[in-house]
C-alpha cells in the first residue's frame, strides 16, 4: 500500500458513512489535485464496510451523523489498513453534547 501522495499513480479512498459536507470537501480536494487519479469507495452499511476497505489505501470514516456505525468500523479499517491509514472525520463533538441553557 502506498500512501496518499507517493508513486501510486491512483489512490483508492474509503469513504465510510460520508455525509454530504464531507462529500463537499472530498470533491474540492481531488479537483486541487489534477495530475493524481483517485478513486473513491463510498458505503453506508455495515455489510458494505470490508468491499470499500478491500481495494483501499487510505480510509476516512465520517462519524458526524452515525457514530455508533462509525466507531463499529474503526477496529476493521485499522485492521485492515493499519492505523496510520484511517482517518475519523465529524463536525459534531460527541464526547461534550451542548449543555442545556434554558434552566
Amino acid at each position: 500500500m502506498s500512501p496518499v501522495g507517493h508513486s501510486k499513480s491512483t489512490n483508492e479512498i474509503a469513504l465510510l458513512y460520508a455525509g454530504e459536507s464531507l462529500l463537499t470537501q472530498i470533491a474540492k480536494w481531488v479537483r486541487r489535485h489534477p495530475g493524481r487519479e483517485f478513486r473513491l469507495a463510498s458505503c453506508q452499511s455495515p455489510s458494505a464496510v470490508p468491499e470499500a476497505l478491500s481495494a483501499s489505501d487510505v480510509a476516512i470514516i465520517d462519524a458526524t451523523e452515525h457514530p455508533d456505525s462509525a466507531m463499529s468500523a474503526l477496529p476493521d479499517a485499522i485492521a485492515g489498513l493499519g492505523r496510520d491509514a484511517v482517518a475519523i472525520y465529524t463536525e459534531v463533538d460527541h464526547f461534550n453534547p451542548p449543555r442545556d441553557t434554558t434552566s
